[in-house]
């Protein structure tokens, strides 16, 4: 019986997540097209930036307006394999998932042996061989572009070391290496797919609930 009222209670909070979204949405939508009419670009690409970035705020201002919501919402699969929305002329695909047992990399080019010791031990944990490897060529990265804060920067060490290495092993433990660390943090992963007229954009981004930013958002078009 606990079983299915829990079930129940995530469902209804879900059904009132999505529509108080999609609400605001349509609001934007209205706004972004007025926007759209007193510009000479191309409308294709300015909606769809407009959409990311409205979809992406809005659920984020959501998530920190109602904390005590989200580990119920995500425990939703719903919500973890993808809820579609729709509005105008946009279509959305949009998921959510607990971000949870990342390591930051960027504490390797640091000297806190402890969190450089975590992050050797995930890689013998796991049989991935050559963590020295890998410790040289972040920090050579680090020395040379700054700290890592997306995850385009992230694959492009991971297929370095590959090469490196010659082996691909490392992806074993690629969803557990970041740019930031999840120990003391409330955070969700998120992933965004909206289509307008065959044009399509993805986007990946992070919400840090404690710290109250966005981390690590990346857009490319299809």
């Amino acid at each position: 019986m606990y079983v299915q009222n829990k079930k129940a209670i995530v469902l209804v909070i879900t059904l009132m997540f999505i529509m108080a979204i999609s609400a605001l949405l349509i609001k934007n939508l209205n706004d972004a097209n007025s926007y759209i009419e007193e510009s000479n670009s191309d409308t294709y690409y300015i909606k769809l930036l407009i959409s990311v970035d409205n979809i992406k705020n809005e659920f984020f201002d959501y998530f920190l307006k109602n904390k005590e919501q989200i580990p119920l919402l995500l425990e939703d699969e719903s919500l973890q394999e993808g809820v579609d929305l729709e509005y105008g002329d946009i279509k959305a695909k949009v998921s959510f998932k607990k971000y949870e047992d990342r390591y930051d990399i960027n504490d390797l080019s640091k000297k806190d042996k402890v969190k450089i010791k975590e992050i050797e031990n995930l890689f013998l944990d796991n049989n991935v061989f050559g963590f020295s490897v890998f410790k040289n060529l972040v920090v050579s990265y680090i020395k040379k572009y700054g700290n890592i804060d997306n995850f385009e920067q992230i694959n492009t060490l991971i297929e370095l070391f590959i090469e490196k290495s010659d082996s691909d092993d490392i992806k074993t433990i690629q969803d557990n290496l970041s740019f930031i660390n999840t120990e003391k943090k409330i955070a969700i992963i998120g992933h965004l797919d909206i289509t307008h007229s065959n044009h399509l954009v993805i986007s990946n981004f992070i919400f840090d609930i404690t710290d109250k930013k966005i981390k690590g958002f990346n857009i490319a078009f299809k």
